[in-house]
């Protein structure tokens, strides 16, 4: 039976690889975080946007927070434009949480995609317990670009160095789960 030449397998090989490259480039990452300011933000829920009037519809309504301020705005609102966020494909989830102290760190990340959900982990970190802990509420958002055809839901996590006292404006139950609603997008 004729072999082929190891040159023939290593091209072929090598081949195999490129386009499986291009492929993954082609389609793209099924997520991407945007570099939005991190705290202080005025109360909204956490959600997950599907087009662009809900789009608008959520800029508009936290336009005016209840309490009459929000710390950096310009800033949001600049990161949320940079993103160019296509809505005929992409929706944008916004992750907002609160701490009873700003002495209490929050961090964020993607761990990965399984299952058509994107899994984040909230990560919060108290001081030592001889430590006080300031008396500030302090308030966090982040937000994640993702592709509608490959994310069904955003899952979210919660993962702590001590016992959870969330403010009760802020109790929820974890791991929070934010579905991607394509019914918005026949709406328009």
């Amino acid at each position: 039976m004729p072999t082929l030449p190891r040159d023939l397998i290593a091209v072929c090989a090598l081949l195999l690889t490129v386009l499986a490259s291009l492929e993954v480039r082609a389609s793209g990452p099924a997520w991407r975080q945007i570099p939005i300011p991190k705290q202080d933000y005025p109360e909204f829920d956490s959600v997950v946007v599907t087009s662009k009037k809900a789009y608008d519809e959520f800029l508009s309504k936290t336009s005016k927070p209840k309490d009459g301020w929000w710390n950096d705005r310009a800033g949001f609102e600049k990161a949320l434009a940079d993103a160019k966020i296509d809505f005929e494909k992409q929706a944008v989830a916004f992750v907002r949480h609160g701490e009873g102290s700003s002495s209490v760190g929050v961090e964020f990340r993607v761990l990965g995609v399984r299952a058509g959900r994107v899994v984040c982990e909230l990560s919060r970190t108290e001081p030592p317990e001889n430590e006080d802990l300031d008396a500030d509420e302090a308030t966090y958002c982040f937000a994640l670009v993702i592709d509608k055809d490959r994310v069904q839901a955003v899952e979210v996590l919660l993962r702590s160095n001590r016992t959870v006292y969330l403010p009760q404006s802020q109790q929820r139950r974890f791991p929070l789960l934010l579905k991607v609603d394509r019914a918005e997008d026949r709406r328009e």
